[in-house]
């Protein structure tokens, strides 16, 4: 009986990581041809990003985990940024559903507040691969011209990935989850 269960839990997270990685291909495309021509703050949003931080948030470590994989390969395959975005996006995934499940409400005030330190991880990753990749490099104008932009656009429109994935994460959690969901509490 055991095992029937494991099974069944296993089919489930498949249909949520095919569900979540259909959204985030959508969220993809999205932020690759939409939002690269908006540059409302001087920079592209990253909602990839916050859309494996909405799945952190309201699924489980597993399902958070393997989103992050699949947005870091889709922000990868779209943007030509460093591979090792994969593994940070991963790295995501997998930790803030810890922080976000021992220390925050499930609400859009504390997916911006997880946001605000997610996006500012992201800008001392950025910071660090331009470093080892430019070949002259200035960080002040790294940091206004690229950085700061980015952290304030990518924050702004994130609220548009939780507000994608809350609902479809909601799809499968929906009589079995143990984690209290509000969109505001």
């Amino acid at each position: 009986m055991a095992g029937n269960n494991k099974n069944a839990n296993n089919k489930i997270l498949g249909y949520k990581c095919a569900l979540y990685s259909m959204a985030l291909f959508l969220l993809a495309i999205a932020q690759s041809t939409f939002f690269a021509k908006i540059n409302l703050f001087g920079a592209t949003p990253d909602l990839l990003l916050g859309a494996t931080l909405a799945i952190a948030m309201h699924d489980d470590q597993r399902a958070s985990s393997i989103a992050g994989i699949v947005a870091g390969f889709f922000y990868y395959a779209l943007s030509g940024g460093s591979p090792l975005y994969i593994i940070f996006a991963f790295l995501c995934g997998y930790t803030f559903f810890s922080i976000s499940e021992k220390a925050f409400s499930k609400n859009l005030p504390s997916f911006l507040a997880l946001g605000a330190i997610i996006y500012a991880a992201k800008a001392a990753f950025n910071l660090i691969v331009l470093y080892f990749s430019a070949s002259s490099f200035d960080p002040v104008n790294a940091m206004v011209k690229i950085l700061i932009p980015e952290f304030i656009s990518s924050l702004f429109f994130s609220s548009l990935s939780y507000l994608v994935f809350y609902p479809l994460s909601r799809i499968f959690n929906s009589k079995s989850s143990k984690r209290k969901d509000y969109i505001y509490k």
